[in-house]
C-alpha cells in the first residue's frame, strides 16, 4: 500500500483528496503504459469518466467517488491518504 500525505489550506479537503488520487491513477497508467481504451475497459468506465478522475476537476465536473472506487478496485490499487491542514 502506498501512503501519501497532503498539506493544504483548502477549505475543501475532498477535492484535494480526489486530485491526489487522480494523479496517482494517472502515474500508474503511464508507468505500465496502459492505453486509455484498455484501462477503461478493465475498469468498466468511459474515457470521459477516466479523464475526470485523473484531472480531479472541481464541481460540476468533479469525479464521483463511485468512479474512483471502481478504478482503484479493478486495478487492485491501495492508497492511504492523510489530509492535514497546512501550518501557517
Amino acid at each position: 500500500m502506498s501512503v501519501y500525505s497532503y498539506c493544504s489550506k483548502s477549505q475543501y479537503p475532498q477535492r484535494a483528496a480526489k486530485r491526489m488520487i487522480g494523479f496517482q491513477i494517472f502515474c500508474y497508467r503511464h508507468k505500465y503504459k496502459l492505453s486509455t481504451e484498455v484501462f477503461c475497459k478493465r475498469c468498466g468506465i468511459s474515457p470521459k469518466e477516466l479523464e475526470k478522475v485523473e484531472l480531479g476537476l472541481p464541481s460540476p465536473g468533479a469525479p464521483r467517488w463511485h468512479s474512483i472506487r471502481k478504478v482503484l478496485e479493478s486495478n487492485n490499487l491501495q492508497l492511504h491518504i492523510e489530509l492535514r491542514p497546512k501550518e501557517a
